[in-house]
């Protein structure tokens, strides 16, 4: 049978197709009550759990519970996605230096009189999400947040009106946010608008760190989540931009107008850029992207050696607030073999895989068309964390919530912190640069 992808959303389903079919492969027809705006293709591969059921279905179970059919004021949906960068506890995978320090965050001024807030820059998902003052944290150390957002303080202030005005997203790790959703001005240096806004009033393992506000969601379509467009877009539709496009640096060393610029990109912060010699080759190389809604491009795979082997190729989500790489078992095991990961069963039954930390790792590029690109040995085997004496974790994980065969990579920090990144909406593209010195 057919694998779908299931999510409540408001009393309603959203069926997706296999993540073998292309948006263009999907049925003519699909069977009532769901109409073709309801139907999701291959950008929910990461966010919601595959499972096998008839269309019929009325109330489907997962993992976590059953997906209740939830009032008209709500926006319930639950999915699977890979560990995320506003998640850090005692069991995060990594040491604890790599967070936040691979992403990147930038100020954003909301309100009125204005307020700053440092928001995380998200190319894999599309809300600007901000943590309410009195924000209610489970399971962490303090259980209301004294930090944050009061919408009360802001005269341009807009609660949402139309249904529904409330949002609930559930992660497959059982984290969540919820909260009430509104508007106000948003400003990043000159550029300001009027955005939707995702105000977070209850978080479970999300935001548990001091400075750290929110999300700043950049995907290549609206939010997969609440529909609203991005800060990009609403700056667009307002003439505050002439092009929908924007560049990144993942450089905490930078400021913010370097790291992150948005309508145009600075030619200063990649080689090739401002000068004309013929040794400055290294100059935008561009990739297309595979669906309008998320950053989905075509990798050739995983190269081990200048020369090497390369492993299976896979689908690449470019994804910068994603703090590791996050790989499908498929490509993940095949890498783990060709660069001589070693294998251990943990005490609750699981499996990891880690480098000696004194080992000779061989170089290791994503490849993109024709080109590679080099995977830093410091991010590929991450710092010994104390947990296995002598080893390091690997800097590329196991997604543990892709459970089918498909091969798919969640490329994160670790990676992109190496180059300049350009989004190009408008022609549909992300590009890589070597990174100016």
């Amino acid at each position: 049978m057919r694998s779908f992808f299931i999510s409540a959303i408001t009393g309603s389903l959203l069926v997706a197709a296999s993540p073998l079919l292309s948006r263009t492969a999907r049925p003519n027809s699909i069977p009532s009550p769901y109409s073709a705006s309801d139907y999701i293709t291959t950008h929910d591969l990461r966010r919601i759990q595959s499972r096998s059921v008839s269309f019929d279905t009325p109330d489907v179970p997962s993992r976590y519970g059953r997906l209740s059919q939830s009032g008209p004021d709500v926006d319930e949906r639950r999915h699977i996605e890979a560990p995320r960068l506003a998640r850090r506890d005692d069991d995060s995978p990594c040491g604890d230096d790599l967070f936040p320090s691979t992403v990147r965050h930038v100020t954003i001024n909301i309100g009125t009189p204005p307020y700053p807030f440092r928001l995380i820059v998200d190319t894999g998902s599309g809300d600007l999400a901000i943590k309410l003052k009195g924000l209610q944290l489970s399971g962490q150390a303090s259980s209301v947040s004294t930090e944050g957002w009061d919408t009360s303080q802001s005269s341009t202030y807009t609660p949402a009106t139309t249904t529904p005005t409330a949002f609930h997203i559930s992660y497959a790790d059982n984290t969540q946010i919820l909260g009430n959703r509104g508007s106000d001005i948003v400003a990043y240096g000159a550029l300001s608008s009027r955005q939707s806004i995702d105000p977070v009033s209850y978080a479970r393992g999300l935001f548990p760190h001091p400075g750290e506000d929110g999300i700043l969601g950049l995907d290549i379509g609206p939010s997969l989540y609440t529909g609203h467009q991005t800060f990009l877009q609403t700056l667009a539709d307002n003439q505050q931009i002439a092009s929908r496009v924007f560049g990144v640096v993942l450089d905490n060393g930078l400021p913010d107008e370097k790291a992150l610029t948005l309508g145009k990109l600075d030619q200063t912060m990649y080689k090739g850029g401002t000068c004309q010699a013929l040794t400055c080759w290294s100059k935008i190389k561009y990739y297309p992207v595979n669906e309008p809604i998320t950053w989905l491009i075509q990798s050739g795979g995983f190269q081990v050696g200048p020369n090497g082997p390369i492993t299976y190729g896979f689908t690449a989500h470019i994804d910068t607030g994603s703090y590791a790489t996050w790989a499908s078992e498929t490509v993940a095991l095949d890498l783990y073999r060709r660069t001589g990961a070693q294998r251990f069963e943990e005490s609750n039954g699981s499996v990891s895989y880690w480098y000696r930390c004194d080992a000779d790792l061989p170089q290791v590029f994503i490849r993109f068309g024709r080109e590679k690109y080099k995977f830093d040995t410091d991010a590929l085997r991450l710092k010994d964390d104390g947990k296995r004496p002598g080893y390091c974790q690997t800097g590329v994980q196991v997604d543990p919530t892709n459970k089918s065969d498909y091969p798919y990579v969640v490329v994160g920090a670790t990676f992109l912190k190496s180059y300049f990144l350009a989004f190009d909406v408008d022609n549909k593209r992300v590009g890589f640069a070597e990174r100016a010195t």
